[in-house]
């Protein structure tokens, strides 16, 4: 079992994200930087995940002090965006691109795994799995789960 920390925003919208890994994976949900600064602090993650759109902090910040700390430079960070709409589409593209070139190890839109309202939660399931285990794959230390 991974232990992920799961960093959300008050307003984040994390249903999707919390179907797909609550039953398979060991969750920690922190709200804001500091909450996430704490529980890396005192307890050991496989992966992070953070929401994309904080109220108060700037998520490059975050990655480039966790790429620049060698107590936690290891540990994969995946970025989720949970918002769906117009914004959300012209935004993915970019901060894909951005947040991989800080060296990030995923980015994840959740509208990419709507078609109207129907939520394809296998297929986002198997994303997160699959960038879990690159993360495993590349040298850090994330146990990767196969099935």
């Amino acid at each position: 079992m991974v232990r992920i920390l799961i960093i959300q925003d008050q307003d984040s919208e994390n249903e999707p994200l919390l179907l797909c890994l609550r039953e398979i994976h060991d969750l920690t949900i922190t709200v804001g930087i500091d909450a996430a600064k704490a529980a890396l602090r005192h307890e050991d993650f496989d992966v992070i995940i953070s929401n994309v759109f904080h109220t108060g902090w700037n998520v490059f910040d975050f990655l480039r002090e966790m790429k620049c700390n060698p107590m936690l430079r290891g540990i994969p960070i995946i970025y989720f965006c949970s918002r769906r709409g117009r914004f959300a589409n012209i935004a993915n593209n970019a901060l894909k691109s951005v947040f991989r070139e800080l060296g990030a190890i995923g980015f994840v839109a959740v509208e990419e795994f709507y078609v109207g309202d129907n939520f394809a939660q296998t297929e986002m399931e198997r994303r997160f799995e699959s960038l879990i285990c690159a993360g495993h794959q590349s040298g850090l230390t994330v146990p990767c789960r196969t099935d």
